[in-house]
């Protein structure tokens, strides 16, 4: 089964084509034109941006080029108007060198109109981790982005799990949920992602071959516009109209190049930006979730589990076969 943000199960499912795709969908998925959507559910497209693993990914990188491509991220929102919900993982701030700037890094997200969420205090894996102690975790990631909001008047309202595992059975899904809801916690979810890790990771290790790395920057910005027609595709198919969609970015060297033709591209397929809070209002947001298990599925098949309607997980298209093959190169895999 697929799974997104595991860095090695994903890519042992053949990646489909984005023909076969549109076919397992419907008719809806034919042209480009329908990709796209009707001009009425154009118009009404809207989307949340969350990016995840604050202050930034890899936590090796040196905190002086982190804040030159932090500004590049926040340029591209502010130049969009764009709200957005970014989730700290709290070891990656205060166990690293250069405390007082990294805080004044997320302080900047904060400033740039970024509501900061909860990523936990380490990027730990849910399964095998006991509840108890994923609680724990939880609960100690919750300490800084709650300051930061507090300090402008805000609150810190989102935990998003790490690697998107929301419990490996369902006794302890449910218990977790429990947990968030005492809390005042409210669990973020996401309908779309696009893969961005593994294009960073391969990108950071063309550093120097200039002609590779273009080459994985079209693929990069291809495979997004895929990611997107299929979420649109499958929230019609699922609710029978476009629903507000949440796409899962990360805060990588990647997308400190790519915002601003990603945000660019979303208003060309007719989106406008809200936050996550606006975007979860949706009636479909509190479809009940039937998925129960190791991996970071997106919602939208979650929802189709628990509504009763046929997986279509195993046709949500992947990037292409020569990316998934050097990624798993660069991992030994």
């Amino acid at each position: 089964m697929k799974q997104r943000k595991t860095r090695t199960a994903a890519l042992t499912v053949p990646a489909l084509t984005i023909a076969a795709a549109g076919l397992a969908i419907g008719a809806t998925g034919g042209s480009s034109r329908s990709a796209l959507g009707p001009a009425s559910a154009a118009a009404a497209r809207t989307v949340a941006l969350t990016f995840d693993d604050l202050p930034w990914v890899p936590d090796s990188v040196p905190v002086d080029s982190i804040e030159a491509r932090t500004r590049r991220i926040l340029a591209a929102l502010r130049a969009h108007d764009a709200p957005a919900t970014a989730f700290v993982v709290g070891e990656r701030v205060l166990d690293r060198p250069g405390v007082d700037r990294r805080l004044d890094l997320l302080r900047a997200w904060r400033d740039a109109g970024v509501s900061l969420g909860n990523h936990g205090w380490e990027h730990v894996h849910f399964r095998g981790t006991p509840l108890a102690a994923y609680e724990d975790n939880a609960v100690k990631g919750n300490a800084i982005p709650s300051l930061l909001m507090r300090e402008a008047g805000g609150r810190s309202r989102y935990y998003r799990p790490p690697y998107n595992q929301t419990g490996p059975d369902v006794e302890t899904r449910d218990a977790f949920e429990s947990f968030l809801e005492a809390r005042g916690w409210r669990l973020a979810p996401f309908t779309v992602e696009d893969a961005d890790y593994i294009f960073d990771d391969l990108t950071r290790a063309a550093a120097d071959d200039g002609a590779r790395r273009d080459s994985l920057d079209r693929a990069y910005r291809a495979y997004f516009d895929t990611a997107m027609a299929f979420a649109e595709r499958l929230s019609r198919e699922t609710f029978g109209r476009e629903i507000p969609q949440v796409l899962l970015l990360h805060a990588d060297d990647l997308n400190a190049r790519h915002l601003g033709w990603i945000l660019d591209r979303l208003e060309a397929r007719g989106y406008r930006f809200v936050t996550l809070e606006e975007a979860t209002r949706d009636s479909a947001y509190a479809s009940p979730d039937g998925y129960a298990g190791p991996w970071g599925i997106s919602w939208l098949h979650r929802w189709r589990k628990g509504l009763g309607l046929p997986d279509r997980l195993r046709v949500s298209p992947d990037p292409p076969n020569w990316i998934l093959d050097a990624y798993r190169e660069l991992h030994g895999g």
